[in-house]
């Protein structure tokens, strides 16, 4: 009688739980699989990078907190009302989206080709090369964007901003510093800015060309007018 009950049960029961667990393994399977198919996905591997920027010549003494002992306090540089992001889209590539954010309200899009300048105190390059670059920027302005990133502290601001304005006659130029050290986006893309470093971007953030050490002026702007030719004939 056991022996027929066990039988029974097989036989009405048995293929329908079979299939009930398979279906269950599968499920099981493809979520797994989803799930690390998203952590695989470049939206999940986005990062950003915040820097800021200072007014010239500008210091208020740093005041210590209570009940600490600070180490040689010093004056620190009163931050200006523009602040920079700077989000990696495709680090293989090294796409990049660019937006500033001034007086923390107006949020304005950096639809248009960019050129990224990245500055040192010991890259005697990047700084004999940054005001002709600048001079450039003005030259094309509105129609482009100029960013230095500093690979300093922020102590250095006063020597990277008289260096780099040197020879520019117009309007100066601000160096952005990182909020962290740590975060820097040199360092993230690791690019070796000791020679000097210089990047062009579309108005899609894709990288069209990149110099290291110093590059003459007019091989940058030929590639800068063949980037605004090509932005407007789309």
């Amino acid at each position: 009688m056991i022996r027929l009950k066990k039988t029974f049960f097989a036989k009405t029961f048995g293929k329908p739980l079979l299939v009930l667990f398979c279906g269950v393994c599968i499920a099981c399977a493809f979520g797994v699989s989803d799930e690390r198919g998203q952590s695989k996905s470049p939206e999940f591997k986005r990062d950003i990078f915040t820097y800021m920027t200072f007014e010239p010549n500008t210091t208020k003494p740093m005041r210590c907190p209570p009940d600490t002992i600070c180490c040689n306090p010093g004056p620190v540089h009163i931050p200006s009302d523009e602040e920079l992001t700077i989000e990696v889209l495709d680090p293989q590539s090294e796409k990049l989206s660019f937006s500033l954010i001034i007086d923390e309200k107006n949020i304005v899009a950096t639809n248009k080709p960019t050129i990224l300048l990245f500055v040192a105190k010991d890259c005697k390059n990047c700084l004999n090369q940054a005001p002709r670059i600048i001079n450039l920027a003005q030259k094309y302005a509105p129609k482009i964007n100029l960013f230095i990133l500093a690979a300093d502290d922020h102590h250095y601001y006063d020597y990277s901003f008289e260096a780099i304005n040197l020879r520019n006659t117009k309007e100066p130029f601000g160096v952005y510093y990182s909020f962290s050290s740590t975060r820097r986006l040199d360092k993230f893309l690791q690019k070796d800015i000791s020679e000097g470093y210089i990047a062009l971007f579309d108005a899609n953030g894709e990288k069209i060309i990149d110099y290291v050490g110093l590059t003459p002026k007019e091989t940058i702007e030929l590639r800068i007018r063949d980037m605004l030719d090509s932005s407007s004939s789309k």
